[in-house]
């Protein structure tokens, strides 16, 4: 049997346990490290040292690639059905047509392929991330609205009929998250927050502060506008075209431009890296992520001319897309 009594003394900055009978001697060296007497330390992890950084560089590498690989465990709860169905791809069949209705899983996928572009200094696919975020952030504000004005609306019908409202509500549907880019994310909480608009008409319509028509065209909206940018993914069109190859005109550059015509995504200010996408990746080739002077000057004609058609589109009602770049 082992006593169960210590004996604790102290030898410098080293402090020593001791058990009785055949009990194992264990030693904690200033260091941090606890090790038994008759077994040999890692040797592979590196020592502390008081009042000392020591830096390893090969577990640095290591840790950095094991952080860029982690993906959070999000689960996310959802009130209502209309919203959770924004997250997956359904297939629609209309007649003898069918249709794909493009779900946030979907959009992750394609977005790989973008990202790849985007890595490989292919400035279509930086002006498409670039796109979907401006997008992303007129939909946040035009919900936000909407959500407000639904508040008050039900606020304003509860104060005149002297009247209030509680209800124990759960949610109908929990997600894992777990996306491959950083943009899903992004729209995932764009979801969550049309969620909570969605869940206030339901509540508004059940208690005829509004009619159920009115409920189901304010939704069809706002559904409309997330699918809106999720299907704008699709607008990208694989190419193996870089910057470089545009400023050098390259034979691939000009079959591109040729071939894509008034269906061309590229904006000018993507073009020459003045403006990215925040979620975008960094470019391989470029990472200053900016551009070298001699390809940034011979870039410029072609700067001035995509900048001159956004110019014309803005001040007019033509979509800045319907004008042909080249």
């Amino acid at each position: 049997m082992l006593d169960k009594k210590f004996n604790v003394s102290t030898d410098g900055e080293e402090e020593v346990l001791k058990t009785s009978g055949e009990d194992k001697v264990i030693e904690t060296s200033p260091s941090g490290f606890s090790t038994e007497k008759d077994r040999t330390p890692n040797k592979r992890k590196p020592l502390i040292k008081k009042n000392a950084i020591t830096h390893n560089p090969k577990n640095a590498v290591k840790i950095e690639m094991q952080t860029n690989f982690n993906k959070p465990n999000l689960t996310v709860g959802f009130y209502t059905k209309h919203a959770v169905d924004l997250l997956t791809s359904q297939i629609l069949k209309k007649k003898s047509k069918a249709t794909q209705k493009m779900g946030l899983d979907s959009f992750d996928k394609k977005c790989r392929i973008v990202n790849n572009a985007i890595r490989d200094d292919n400035p279509f696919a930086d002006s498409i991330i670039y796109d979907i975020e401006n997008l992303i952030d007129i939909a946040h504000v035009e919900i936000k609205k909407a959500t407000l004005s639904m508040e008050k609306e039900t606020e304003r019908f509860f104060i005149s009929h002297d009247a209030g409202i509680s209800y124990d509500q759960d949610y109908s549907c929990s997600c894992t998250a777990e996306w491959n880019n950083q943009i899903s994310y992004k729209i995932m909480w764009l979801i969550k927050e049309v969620d909570t608009y969605f869940n206030q008409l339901s509540l508004a319509s059940r208690a005829a502060i509004i009619t159920e028509q009115t409920a189901n065209s304010s939704r069809r909206v706002i559904k409309n506008r997330i699918l809106n940018i999720l299907h704008y993914i699709n607008r990208y069109k694989h190419s193996n075209v870089t910057r470089t190859d545009i400023a050098n005109m390259t034979a691939n550059a000009k079959n591109y431009f040729e071939k894509q015509g008034n269906n061309l995504i590229l904006q000018s200010s993507v073009l020459i890296m003045e403006s990215r996408g925040k979620s975008a990746p960094r470019i391989s080739v470029r990472p200053k992520n900016k551009l070298d002077a001699e390809t940034l000057e011979k870039l410029t004609n072609v700067y001035q001319h995509l900048k001159n058609n956004e110019d014309q589109a803005f001040h007019s009602e033509v979509p800045p897309r319907v004008k042909t770049a080249f």
